[in-house]
């Protein structure tokens, strides 16, 4: 991978490495998801709104950024729930990471998602989180081979994945049992 990756690409890259090394290796996209879909067709209030947030060759999409009295707190919001949360978290720390370094006074985050709210204070160690997960997932360059993958039951299961042509697959048993 030539550039920083995005938000987007560590979450990926958490939630299954194999989608992630697809769309990096033939340049394609998956295509939207119904989550992705319900997303675009939310209301946003007014003064609020998404913003691109660019630093040093990091970019991120926030999906809100809101003024509060003691600061501002960027959200990412997911319309539907997932059994694990962890690809969210990574991508929202990532987020923060890139935003903290763009807006000012950028003091906490919120992942919401469904009817769920979480909402993390930005520490030193929340955004050298986002800084590791941004760094680890830069030296992910395409290889020939896709990378091995063994489908857990958070990612691989189906759930999150509705309408998704991109599926994982366990691999052949070793025969040296």
């Amino acid at each position: 991978m030539d550039q920083n990756p995005t938000p987007s690409m560590v979450k990926d890259m958490v939630y299954c490495p194999v989608i992630a090394w697809i769309r990096l290796k033939y340049n394609v996209a998956e295509p939207p998801t119904d989550s992705m879909k319900a997303g675009r067709n939310v209301k946003v209030e007014k003064g609020k709104g998404q913003v691109l947030a660019a630093r040093n060759g990091h970019r991120t999409l926030i999906d809100e950024v809101v003024r509060e009295r003691n600061g501002v707190k960027i959200i990412e919001r997911k319309a539907f729930r997932a059994r694990s949360i962890d690809r969210y978290l990574a991508q929202l720390k990532t987020s923060l990471y890139i935003a903290a370094r763009s807006i000012r006074h950028v003091r906490k985050a919120e992942l919401v998602v469904g009817e769920k709210k979480l909402e993390i204070q930005v520490t030193g160690e929340i955004l050298e989180e986002g800084e590791n997960s941004s760094r680890k997932r830069r030296g992910s360059a395409p290889r020939t081979s896709r990378p091995r993958q063994d489908p857990s039951p958070q990612s691989a299961s189906g759930a999150g994945t509705q309408g998704s042509a991109l599926t994982a697959r366990r691999p052949a048993p070793s025969r040296h049992a």
